[in-house]
């Protein structure tokens, strides 16, 4: 992540080692530093922004962020692999017009979540 003008940032010793299976670090800053932290098994995704090239300070508009997180999530649990539901979230990403991220996955883009019924 990008720090403030005078700041570094201190790199975990161990970095991350999450146990779900899918993590939205829906942030602004997102870099690889901040991905080279995540250490990641077969069958666990995260998914990150990608700036576009015209957004140097790498900011996040929350706003459109929710509303690409919910296309992701609803198409998530339709039962769809994680590569799916972030091809969704861009497609949503894609019709805000001054929208300055998409998304990509880090990791397993195959993982998926059997759909619960009623």
């Amino acid at each position: 992540m990008i720090a403030p003008n005078g700041f570094d940032w201190a790199l975990l010793a161990n970095g991350f080692s999450p146990k779900s299976k899918v993590v939205f670090a829906g942030a602004c800053g997102v870099d690889a530093n901040f991905i080279s932290q995540w250490h990641l098994q077969q069958g666990q995704a995260l998914i990150v922004p990608v700036f576009s090239a015209g957004n140097t300070e790498l900011q996040l508009q929350q706003g459109y962020a929710a509303w690409e997180l919910q296309s992701f999530l609803i198409t998530l649990a339709g039962g769809t692999t994680v590569t799916d539901a972030v091809n969704e979230a861009n497609y949503t990403a894609s019709t805000f017009v001054d929208n300055t991220h998409t998304w990509k996955v880090i990791g397993d883009g195959n993982v998926k979540f059997q759909p619960q019924k009623p």
